[in-house]
């Protein structure tokens, strides 16, 4: 029965999270599994899991017109270690220019070496507006 319960908290918890996430229009986003991001606000932010020390960075190769990324940053764990993952978050604004879907391509990829290097993803984010 403790299992049971502890099952359920945790659940509780997590669709509790998610919804204050998404209420504060933050958008996780899964590199492995993306999904279209519904919005009906101009302005939201995007995360992404991230680790610049392994040398890779995400890089915005391109966006639909009237998206336009505001500024990328770095979040740090809450209990930093050396060499531990973070998240990159993109604080993103639709522009009358938006026509109600779009995309954002991103690479993830070492800035020294060559763009078409075997190892670099790219990612397509897709926006869609809603009412």
């Amino acid at each position: 029965m403790k299992s049971m319960m502890k099952i359920v908290t945790t659940a509780s918890l997590a669709l509790g999270l998610a919804a204050s996430v998404y209420a504060n229009n933050m958008f996780p986003v899964n590199p492995n599994h993306p999904t279209p991001i519904h919005t009906s606000s101009k302005t939201f932010s995007i995360e992404l899991p991230s680790n610049p020390t392994t040398g890779y960075q995400w890089q915005v190769i391109s966006t639909s017109p009237g998206i336009t990324i505001d500024r990328k940053f770095f979040v740090a764990p809450n209990e930093p270690c050396c060499g531990a993952p973070g998240i990159d978050q993109l604080d993103i604004t639709l522009t009358s220019k938006f026509e109600g879907s779009g995309q954002i391509v991103l690479r993830s990829a070492r800035s020294w070496e060559n763009n078409d290097a075997a190892d670099a993803n790219d990612l397509h984010i897709v926006i869609c507006k809603t009412k």
